[in-house]
């Protein structure tokens, strides 16, 4: 049980960590949600990453390799 929650924890920091720097990183590079022009009108979200499952998942295996 305290070896789930240590996991948990560790995730966490990982994510709030390293989050920003990954958006960032993924805005630089132009990865982003392409809005087509004939949807509704959404044009807030244009140029919003899209990876963000990526960093979620990597936050998670990340303690789970080592714990």
């Amino acid at each position: 049980m305290i070896k789930i929650l240590a996991a948990t924890l560790v995730a966490v920091v990982i994510s709030i960590l390293a989050g920003p720097r990954f958006i960032h990183w993924l805005q630089r590079r132009g990865i982003g949600q392409n809005i087509r022009e004939e949807g509704p009108a959404h044009a807030a979200k244009q140029g919003t990453p899209t990876m963000g499952g990526i960093l979620i998942l990597v936050a998670a295996l990340i303690p789970y390799l080592i714990f």
